[in-house]
C-alpha cells in the first residue's frame, strides 16, 4: 500500500514537471534558469520527504511485527502459522478443470485429498504449540501429515471447503503428538488479511480438549452403568415382591 501511494505520488510529480518544463522553454533564458533551480530545490525537498515517509512506515511496521512476535511466542494458547498456498493452487486447478463439487470429487478421489494435506506446511509454532505436540523446534512439525492421523482426512476436507467459502473454519478432530499420543483438539483457522488469494499465511489456534472429552465419555459411561444398576435393582425389587406374594399364597 505504501509503495502504491508513493508510486502514484511520483507519477504526479513527473506529469507536473513535464508541464513546467514545457512552459520554461517559452520563457527568457535567465528566468528559465531561476525556475529550474527552484524546481531542483523542490525535488530535493520532495525526495527527502519521501525518504522520511518510508523510514517512518518501516519503523512502524517493524514495531508492529515485534509486538506480534512477542504475543505469538508467549501466548498460553497453542498457535500455528501455516502455508496452504500449494493446496490452494491445487484446488484452483480442479475448479478450472470444471470440478464444481469438491466434496464429491474428494469422495471419489481420496488420494487428491491426501495430496492437499501433504502440501500443507507449518511455518511457525509458538512455545505452547511445541509443548502440546512434544516438539523442540518448529521444523519437527513442518508437515501437516506429521500430526494428522489418516482417519481425520474428512475433518480436514470440511475445514478446507469452509476456507474456500468463508475464509475461516472451526472444527474438532484428533491430532497426533510426536510421541504418539492422540489429542482431541479444537482448531480455529483463518486466512490472514491480504492473503485471501494465495493462502500463504493462515493463522491457527489449537485448543486441547482431550481431558474434557475423556471426562465427558467417563460421565456417559458412569450414567449408563448407573441406569443399568437401577434397572437391575428394579428387577430385583419386582422379583422380591413376586416371591413374597407367592409365599403368602402358599
Amino acid at each position: 500500500m505504501i509503495d502504491n501511494t508513493l508510486a502514484a505520488s511520483g507519477h504526479s510529480v513527473q506529469v507536473w514537471m513535464h508541464q513546467v518544463l514545457t512552459v520554461i522553454t517559452t520563457l527568457p533564458a535567465e528566468l528559465g534558469l531561476i525556475i529550474v533551480v527552484l524546481l531542483l530545490v523542490v525535488l530535493l525537498v520532495l525526495n527527502h520527504r519521501k525518504k522520511l515517509i518510508i523510514a517512518s512506515k518501516s519503523k512502524a511496521l517493524e514495531e508492529t511485527e515485534a509486538r506480534y512476535s512477542l504475543l505469538f511466542e508467549h501466548s498460553p494458547i497453542p498457535l500455528l502459522e501455516e502455508d496452504l498456498s500449494a493446496s490452494k493452487t491445487f484446488l484452483d486447478q480442479l475448479l478450472a478443470q470444471g470440478v464444481t463439487d469438491l466434496a464429491a470429487y474428494f469422495a471419489q478421489h481420496p488420494e487428491s485429498l491426501r495430496r492437499c494435506i501433504d502440501l500443507v506446511r507449518i511455518c511457525a509454532a509458538n512455545r505452547a504449540a511445541l509443548r502440546l505436540y512434544g516438539a523442540q523446534q518448529v521444523r519437527e512439525l513442518q508437515h501437516m501429515n506429521t500430526i494428522l492421523p489418516d482417519d481425520q482426512n474428512p475433518s480436514f476436507q470440511r475445514a478446507l471447503l469452509a476456507l474456500l467459502r468463508e475464509g475461516s473454519a472451526e472444527l474438532v478432530h484428533e491430532n497426533r503428538s510426536l510421541d504418539g499420543r492422540l489429542l482431541t483438539v479444537e482448531r480455529r483457522v483463518v486466512v490472514a488479511a491480504g492473503y485471501e488469494a494465495s493462502w500463504s499465511k493462515i493463522f491457527v489456534t489449537v485448543i486441547d480438549i482431550t481431558e474434557q472429552i475423556k471426562l465427558r465419555n467417563e460421565n456417559k459411561a458412569f450414567e449408563k452403568q448407573l441406569q443399568q444398576t437401577q434397572k437391575l435393582e428394579a428387577i430385583g425389587s419386582l422379583a422380591g415382591g413376586i416371591a413374597h406374594d407367592f409365599n403368602n399364597i402358599l
